[in-house]
């Protein structure tokens, strides 16, 4: 039996599953289609060295507070239209190509952080806070929702600048999260 939206969990919801059931095989796709899959894919892990669950459950939570969601967005119109910015926000900032860089916290808000001039110095922006971070990220995802060629660019300034980086996955955001983000 699985269940969601238990009444605890984040605000997004959460699965709960009967551990009396037999052993069962869950896809969730690659991490090219599903950047939650490096944690299902660290879960397993954890699971085959003898991890005790709750163990497991503690060492995603930990990795989960040091995981960076951000996002540049680039263009105001949808912001303005989903009442996040007002009309004269939306054509000041337009007019002076002002690019939001958003966070998602850990119980996932958006949080507006930082805002600066042109897509350029957007992704600039958030290199360096993935070196602010710390070096212990072999693999980043980067998710665009239809823009290859930026998410192209910011993977080679992260290739430049973070010699760390051993992996990027790019993939596309869905619908969802693309339009609740703006």
């Amino acid at each position: 039996t699985a269940t969601t939206s238990v009444a605890s969990a984040p605000r997004y919801g959460a699965l709960a599953v009967d551990s009396n059931l037999p052993d069962a095989r869950i896809s969730v796709g690659s991490p090219e289609e599903n950047p939650f899959t490096e944690q299902v894919l660290e879960a397993a892990d954890c699971l085959s060295r003898g991890m005790d669950p709750d163990a497991v459950i503690a060492r995603l939570h930990s990795l989960r507070a040091i995981q960076l969601g951000a996002f540049i967005i680039r263009t105001l119109e949808y912001l303005r239209k989903g009442g996040r910015i007002g009309a004269a926000s939306a054509v000041v900032g337009t007019m002076l190509n002002i690019k939001p860089i958003i966070y998602v916290d850990n119980d996932g808000h958006l949080i507006n952080t930082a805002k600066v001039r042109g897509r350029k110095a957007a992704m600039e922006l958030l290199v360096s806070k993935l070196k602010e971070t710390g070096t212990d990220f072999e693999t980043i995802f980067i998710a665009h929702g239809d823009c290859p060629e930026d998410a192209a660019a910011l993977e080679a300034l992260v290739r430049q600048k973070c010699p760390w980086v051993k992996n990027v996955v790019t993939y596309y955001i869905g619908a969802v999260i693309g339009a609740h983000t703006g």
